[in-house]
């Protein structure tokens, strides 16, 4: 679990916030469609193949920019991984 302890800096939090505290939810709360992956690297790796489709086929803005949170956190997710965190 990530404990964010506020000081000055984040006070005034950068715009895309919203952005990395959705990403922290998907995170914390895995997509059903994630968990038919194994855990493993090739596994985050098909997931990044499956939402980056997902975003291909997205049409409106706000479609758009749910892929893109889903995206990017599985892009961490297997970061993360790699970084054997």
């Amino acid at each position: 679990m990530l404990v964010i302890i506020p000081d000055s800096k984040s006070l005034n939090k950068p715009k895309d916030w919203a952005f990395m505290a959705k990403s922290e939810q998907v995170l914390n709360n895995i997509p059903e469609t994630w968990k038919q992956y194994p855990n493993s690297i090739q596994g985050k790796t098909e997931i990044i193949d499956m939402e980056y489709n997902e975003f291909k086929q997205a049409q409106t803005i706000k479609e758009r920019q749910h892929e893109l949170i889903h995206l990017a956190s599985a892009c961490l997710n297997l970061w993360r991984t790699l970084e054997g965190i």
